[in-house]
């Protein structure tokens, strides 16, 4: 980066706390906090040389994030399955229960 300033020690705290605060918000499945996390983050980080030492600690806590999301996916993606199979049972219901004839009816036309 031909403009790239030096990393001076607050915009290192800076571009570490919104990556801590990313990781955090993940944690928690705050997906929006994540996403403002990490967009600020890369604000700062597009103006800056990093060193090598700090790169390692945000891939490091980057890795943490990706690890999280994919977890979130796989237990979104069992819940949307879940729901799937629960509709069709409860369609299954409903398409049998309508082609049933109710039982009061047959006792209703006998005569005694």
């Amino acid at each position: 980066m031909p403009n790239a300033e030096p990393l001076d020690s607050r915009n290192r705290e800076d571009i570490e706390a919104w990556t801590i605060q990313a990781c955090r918000a993940a944690e928690q499945g705050d997906w929006d906090g994540v996403e403002r996390c990490v967009n600020r983050r890369g604000e700062l980080l597009a103006h800056i040389t990093v060193p090598r030492a700090l790169s390692s600690r945000l891939v490091e806590l980057d890795e943490r994030i990706h690890t999280l999301a994919l977890t979130a996916k796989a237990a979104v993606a069992a819940m949307i399955l879940e729901v799937a199979r629960t509709r069709k049972r409860l369609q299954q219901l409903q398409e049998g229960a309508a082609g049933q004839e109710p039982t009061t009816s047959r006792f209703m036309n006998v005569r005694g």
